[in-house]
């Protein structure tokens, strides 16, 4: 069974948040969490995935940091032409 989105959105936002916290603490945990977060909320949320592409377009760097992932079809999905 996949998890609500209802459920995703609050997680990924959570783990995004506590990290930006604790990014300053003396513990690494802070960018391992947002590692976690973001991808939940790109999956989720299109607001967040046309900040992305926002972001991507104003600074073209960012994109050579970050692998691309090709998107999975759906079974029973129309392939895009």
């Amino acid at each position: 069974m996949i998890p609500s989105k209802w459920l995703m959105l609050p997680a990924g936002g959570l783990l995004v948040l506590a990290g930006v916290v604790l990014f300053w603490s003396p513990l690494p945990i802070g960018v391992p969490l947002v590692m976690l977060g973001l991808p939940l909320l790109l999956r989720h949320s299109a607001v967040a995935r046309r900040a992305t592409a926002r972001l991507f377009r104003r600074y073209p760097a960012l994109r050579r940091l970050l692998p691309r992932r090709r998107r999975r079809a759906h079974p029973g999905s129309r392939e895009p032409r």
